[in-house]
C-alpha cells in the first residue's frame, strides 16, 4: 500500500522516481537475496550476538552470500512490483495465484489476489506513514511470504504451501479470483487454527453472501490446526470473486478444499 500511495503521489505531480535497491535481504523489494545460514553467523558476531565462527564457516557463508546476489538465484516478489506498477493506474485487482476450483481443489489463504489495500483485501493495519505523521505504528504481525498488511507467518499444518494467515481480526477479508469450468456444488472445508476464542467467518462471492456466519472452533494453540465443513456451496462457472470475511476475529487460516458434495440431486 505505502509503495502504490508514494509512486501514485510522485507521478501526479510530474516527480520522476528510482527504486533503489532493486534488490536486498529483505522481502519488501522488487527481489529478494537469500542470506545463507554461514553468513548470518558472520552478521550476529559483528553485532555481538554470537560467537566467532571460524574461518573456513566465514568464506563459505559470504562466497554463497555473493553467488545468491545473482539474479536467478533471488526470490522475485511479483506483489511488490505489482503495486509499484500495475496498482498505480488501476483499482482492478489480479490473481496472485491461479485457482481452478474442481473437486479436490486447494485455495491457500495466503495466496489472495493482487490488488490496492481495501479492493483485493482488507487489513486493519496495512502500511506506516511515520514520515508524515511522526509516529511509528504496527502495520504487519508476520513478515513473511508477502508485503502487503495481510499478516502472513510460517504454517506447521500437515498440508499448506509453508504459510498462514494469522492476527485475524473482526472485519479483515481476503478476495479471491477463482475459476470453474462448470457450475457446481460443493463442500468447502476451512483449516483454521484458534488459541483462545475462535471466531466467525463468512463467504460471500461476487459481493453476495452464500452462507451464514461459521464458527471457527477454539483448537487452544495457533498452530494446532481443525477442519471445519460447509455443505452445498453453489458456485458458478467462470470467473468469480471469492471473499473471506472475518466477523468476528481470533483466529489463523490456512487453507479452503473443495470437495464434491454427496447431495447430487440438489438443483436450488
Amino acid at each position: 500500500a505505502w509503495f502504490t500511495d508514494v509512486i501514485t503521489l510522485l507521478e501526479s505531480n510530474k516527480i520522476g522516481w528510482n527504486m533503489w535497491p532493486l534488490k536486498k535481504s529483505g522481502l519488501n523489494n522488487p527481489l529478494q537475496v537469500i542470506i545463507d545460514a554461514r553468513a548470518e553467523q558472520v552478521f550476529d558476531y559483528w553485532k555481538g550476538k554470537a560467537a566467532k565462527p571460524s574461518r573456513a564457516t566465514a568464506l563459505e557463508g559470504l562466497l554463497q552470500l555473493a553467488k545468491n546476489t545473482n539474479i536467478k538465484n533471488n526470490i522475485v516478489h511479483r506483489d511488490v512490483i505489482d503495486a509499484m506498477t500495475r496498482q498505480v493506474s488501476t483499482a482492478d485487482v489480479t490473481p496472485f495465484r491461479q485457482h481452478i476450483i474442481v473437486p479436490g481443489a486447494f485455495l491457500y489463504a495466503t495466496d489472495y489476489d493482487m490488488g490496492r489495500s481495501g479492493i483485493s483485501y482488507h487489513d486493519e493495519d496495512s502500511a506506516e506513514y511515520w514520515v508524515s505523521t511522526s509516529k511509528r505504528t504496527a502495520w504487519n504481525s508476520g513478515g513473511y511470504y508477502r508485503n502487503d498488511g495481510v499478516d502472513i507467518e510460517p504454517c506447521t499444518d500437515a498440508v499448506s504451501n509453508g504459510y498462514n494467515v494469522g492476527w485475524i481480526q473482526a472485519g479483515e477479508w481476503l478476495q479471491y479470483s477463482i475459476y470453474l469450468p462448470e457450475d457446481g456444488l460443493f463442500d468447502v472445508h476451512l483449516r483454521t487454527a484458534a488459541k483462545e476464542s475462535g471466531g466467525e467467518v463468512r463467504l460471500l462471492v461476487n459481493d453476495a453472501f452464500i452462507t451464514g456466519k461459521i464458527l471457527v472452533p477454539r483448537t487452544g494453540e495457533t498452530q494446532k490446526w481443525e477442519t471445519s465443513t460447509l455443505r452445498n456451496i453453489k458456485l458458478p462457472k467462470g470467473w468469480s470473486r471469492l471473499r473471506v470475511l472475518a466477523t468476528s476475529g481470533g483466529f489463523n487460516l490456512n487453507y479452503l478444499e473443495f470437495t464434491q458434495t454427496d447431495n447430487a440431486t440438489r438443483t436450488d
